[in-house]
């Protein structure tokens, strides 16, 4: 059998009794019923076109006080997938007429959850002619770290809406509004506007342990015109982050002696400026990992920063490469290392 569920009244005194190991110990005392993947149960990346099934990666999960344990992968048929429509993939827990818990599958919606209790494992697009793109990967994992834990010394945790520039050091004009901060530089060719904040002292972001990032960016107009964004700064080469030019955002990162780009991660067409492109950047293991909109991330295990250059936590710039003014725009921002 592909999964074991504990506890499970199913199993008592039957072919399946389940034994009280230390994991399943564990697993039945996790405070509350909160319903999180503490390993695997992961979606490709990517699939071809034509596919009709979708390996998801063995693992273990907690739904409802239940540990739900898959040995071998799981695997989701979906008999003709349709052009442009995105699915979603749920880990759910299936009971009996009794209310006992009976088994454990992968539920595939367009839209409405299962009925049951279940865990939204991500979700994946199906192009025409392309294939299977993975589109996001929102499972919440195990461990979740309380208030106090996400507070004490070694940790960092910071956040913001721009609701203001008042906290930060910027150049150019800076103007808020009830959705982003815009930075805009003067029409002049090769001006710059910026906005960055640096870590108070007595704190760090290190390094040698994973961190993430989240921003909310754009840009307009989108010719001739360039940004960064990230922590650390490019001018130290002590930086990860994106940058922007001809339309196309890459990730971009810098060991202290070179800066080197990604492949793209995403473009964008707008004719408003608006920071509607949301980018995640994971830092673990010697890899760093760019995700935007839930598109597939775009992996790098070279040139990652050692340090963070000038102890800068928010590092944003816009440039013209013309006489007119360009803006970015800034929703949220938040870096996270914890643990």
């Amino acid at each position: 059998m592909a999964i074991k569920i504990f506890p499970s009244a199913n199993g008592v005194g039957g072919a399946g009794q389940k034994v009280l190991s230390e994991g399943n110990l564990a697993g039945w005392m996790m405070p509350g019923a909160r319903n999180y993947v503490i390993s695997g149960f992961g979606l490709p990346d990517s699939l071809p076109y034509g596919t009709a099934t979708i390996p998801v990666n063995a693992g273990a999960a907690v739904i409802d006080g239940y540990l739900i344990v898959a040995d071998a992968s799981l695997e989701a048929t979906i008999s003709k997938p349709t052009s442009g429509t995105t699915y979603y993939f749920y880990l759910r827990i299936i009971k009996d007429v009794l209310g006992c818990v009976a088994n454990a599958d992968v539920y595939v919606s367009t839209g409405a959850p299962p009925a049951e209790s279940y865990i939204l494992l991500g979700a994946m697009h199906y192009y025409y002619l392309i294939g299977w793109a993975s589109r996001s990967q929102p499972a919440p994992r195990a461990p979740w770290y309380g208030f106090l834990e996400a507070l004490r010394a070694g940790n960092l945790y910071y956040a913001t809406f721009f609701d203001s520039a008042d906290a930060f050091a910027t150049t150019g004009t800076v103007t808020a509004n009830q959705q982003h901060i815009a930075i805009e530089t003067a029409d002049t060719s090769g001006a710059s506007a910026s906005l960055t904040k640096q870590i108070p002292g007595g704190m760090t972001l290190d390094t040698r342990r994973p961190y993430c990032i989240r921003m909310g960016i754009g840009f307009h107009p989108l010719t001739e015109v360039s940004g960064y964004a990230g922590i650390g700064t490019p001018a130290s080469k002590q930086f990860i982050g994106i940058s922007f030019r001809d339309s196309r955002f890459y990730g971009i990162r810098g060991d202290g002696t070179t800066l080197v780009e990604t492949d793209e991660i995403a473009s964008t067409a707008a004719e408003v400026l608006l920071a509607t492109t949301d980018i995640t950047i994971r830092v673990e293991d010697g890899q760093a990992a760019w995700q935007a909109d839930g598109r597939k991330p775009v992996a790098a295990a070279t040139y990652l920063p050692t340090q963070l250059g000038n102890s800068t936590i928010v590092y944003a710039q816009v440039k013209t490469a013309t006489t007119e003014a360009r803006s970015m725009a800034l929703s949220h921002w938040t870096v996270l290392q914890i643990g």
